[in-house]
């Protein structure tokens, strides 16, 4: 007896979800002749009582003058509960896993704990090259890409006051600072060279919610001397790219168009934060 595939389905909820997926960032607001017109296998009496249901249960919600729904409070109750059993570490793990597996290189996740940068998991290489990636580490937050790509979006405000704070003998303007700020800005990661450790290099890319906030920076390091051969450090971004864009998409994220790899060069030149 072979298996159904769709042994567990119940229709009316498989309906209600398409209903509800009908509501997007850029149409967040639906009048119920829209909710009809995009879903046209849906009668129009069962997808009355299927929004009327939703927002008795206030997953949807309805304005009386303009007619429009839209989703409802119940799902930000539901988020909390969701984020309460959250495991960042946890949900990173397969996505750091795969960039070790195609590169080889230690790949770590860092996350912004206050004024401090702090390393949250570590998948170091088997290759004998010392790089600054131990779990619970702490790390500078204004040297290297997998620090700067954790402050990169706060106000420049708060870029000076740990500016500020930062004590080292090696301590760089702060406009240069914000130079270095601008360029990830721009381009959407960082990539750094001898910025921690000396003959070592890094990838950095941010991990953003579903509110567009940064929770966390996804890192490939490896040596210098491999990441500045154009060619592997464009593979290196790709590879990195690709896996923080889907551990944000699993946080809720939608991507947008991100930074293009063809510009790796202009990047290798201008980029050493």
């Amino acid at each position: 007896m072979k298996n159904n595939p769709h042994k567990y389905e119940i229709k009316v909820l498989e309906k209600t979800f398409v209903v509800l997926r009908s509501f997007t960032l850029e149409q967040p607001r639906l009048t119920f002749s829209e909710l009809l017109c995009r879903n046209k296998n849906i009668d129009k009496t069962t997808l009355y009582r299927i929004v009327m249901n939703l927002t008795d249960h206030n997953f949807l919600s309805k304005n009386e003058k303009t007619g429009e729904f839209s989703l409802g409070v119940g799902f930000l109750y539901s988020s909390r509960i969701v984020l309460a059993g959250f495991d960042l570490r946890e949900a990173a793990r397969p996505y750091m896993e795969a960039i070790h597996k195609l590169t080889g290189e230690t790949v770590v996740i860092n996350i912004l704990n206050k004024d401090r940068g702090i390393c949250l998991d570590c998948i170091k290489s088997t290759q004998p090259l010392t790089i600054t990636a131990d779990v619970g580490r702490q790390i500078p937050l204004l040297r290297g890409a997998s620090g700067m790509i954790l402050v990169a979006h706060l106000p420049d405000e708060k870029i000076r006051f740990l500016y500020d704070m930062e004590e080292t003998a090696e301590k760089i303007s702060f406009s240069d600072i914000l130079e270095k700020v601008r360029v990830i800005r721009k381009n959407g990661y960082g990539v750094s060279f001898s910025a921690l450790d000396p003959g070592t290099a890094g990838v950095s890319f941010p991990i953003l919610d579903v509110s567009d906030n940064v929770v966390a920076g996804l890192s490939c390091l490896g040596p210098e001397s491999r990441f500045k051969e154009t060619v592997y450090l464009s593979r290196i971004i790709d590879i990195t790219r690709s896996n923080a864009t889907q551990l944000s998409h699993a946080l809720g994220h939608v991507q947008k168009t991100p930074a293009s790899a063809a510009h790796v060069k202009t990047i290798q030149e201008e980029e050493n934060v």
